[in-house]
């Protein structure tokens, strides 16, 4: 059982690497961007550990087992070796080669492909080389890659995994939620500013009260900036879309007023004091033109709301093309691995 925890934790995080493997950006901590790496070298030992089981001379017992290693005597045999390999690697070994035949049928490797991993594979390498000095070759070897065709080949697999995944989710996505997320969620683009109170020798609180106070006796906003001068400061933040960057408390304040309304209790946020200003809204764009951010969006949800889905997407991807075991043991180790991802 506590195998099984262990196990199904580092799959999370292996999910979670290759989820955004194709979709760095550069404001991502560093950090992120390194670890993705893990799932990629994990599949490399298993690379190196596949070669076993294709050697170029194989020597063989009168009872037709494979000697792979000979110690005076006594011999260690490829049934032996397969029996422990399944043990530890066999599941991952297995569905890497169950889903790339699966999934090279279904997204054949084309040039755009291949562009994508190509500079993928570039991006990390040269990562490597500006954080820890590593040359390509010395990447490649101390993360066990033969040679760079491996290393892409390995990313080949991960990102054809993650398009079948979004393709996947979009099919989740009903014409109802659409139409409830268009209704709920969606707006006009709004016109908003703010003046911030923060960093003052007297408590900030008090000085949003006071300002609020002079709002609310018909105070100019321009007349209450200049009178505060340097204690507080502004921003014009134009015309911000319904799913902009501000804070959940700032866009929740936001949204509750009307146009030429401003809050009457300043928004805090870690000891900060916002009073946001909502002066106009564009009107609402057509549901047709919204559709597809619309369908993102819902399906990043869906990632939030179910960690697994990444999991059972694939399952079903292999149920479908009527995927069966002749061993039962890896069959056993496959119901057990599906189990960890049920809801």
């Amino acid at each position: 059982m506590k195998d099984n925890k262990k196990n199904k934790k580092n799959k999370k995080m292996l999910k979670f690497n290759f989820k955004n493997i194709f979709n760095v950006n550069s404001s991502e901590e560093t950090n992120k961007r390194i670890i993705v790496i893990a799932f990629v070298l994990g599949l490399a030992l298993g690379l190196t550990i596949m070669a076993f089981f294709i050697p170029e001379r194989i020597a063989k017992l009168t009872n037709g087992e494979e000697v792979i290693v000979t110690i005076g005597e006594k011999n260690i045999t490829a049934d032996e070796l397969y029996k422990d390999m399944k043990q530890d690697y066999s599941i991952d070994l297995l569905l890497n080669k169950i889903d790339d035949t699966l999934l090279n049928d279904l997204y054949p490797t084309n040039n755009d492909i291949k562009k994508e991993v190509n500079d993928m594979a570039d991006y990390y390498i040269s990562m490597y080389e500006t954080y820890y000095g590593y040359s390509e070759e010395k990447f490649l070897e101390s993360n066990n890659f033969k040679n760079k065709d491996e290393f892409l080949k390995t990313l080949t697999l991960e990102y054809k995994r993650n398009e079948y995944f979004n393709d996947y989710l979009k099919k989740l996505v009903t014409d109802s939620e659409i139409d409830k997320y268009y209704n709920e969620i969606v707006t006009g683009d709004i016109e908003a500013k703010y003046i911030l109170v923060d960093n003052n020798k007297e408590d900030n609180k008090t000085l949003a009260d006071k300002i609020i106070t002079r709002l609310n006796n018909n105070e100019k906003y321009d007349e209450i900036v200049k009178h505060y001068g340097e204690r507080i400061s502004t921003k014009d933040l134009g015309f911000v879309s319904y799913n902009n960057d501000l804070s959940q408390k700032i866009n929740e304040a936001l949204k509750s007023l009307k146009d030429g309304e401003y809050t009457k209790t300043a928004v805090e946020e870690n000891g900060k004091y916002y009073i946001i200003f909502r002066t106009s809204t564009k009107e609402k764009k057509a549901l047709d033109e919204m559709k597809n951010d619309i369908i993102k969006e819902i399906i990043e949800q869906k990632k939030k709301d179910n960690q697994n889905l990444y999991y059972q997407c694939l399952n079903e991807l292999r149920m479908t093309h009527n995927v069966k075991f002749s061993d039962t043991e890896l069959e056993k180790k496959y119901e057990e691995y599906i189990k960890l991802y049920e809801n």
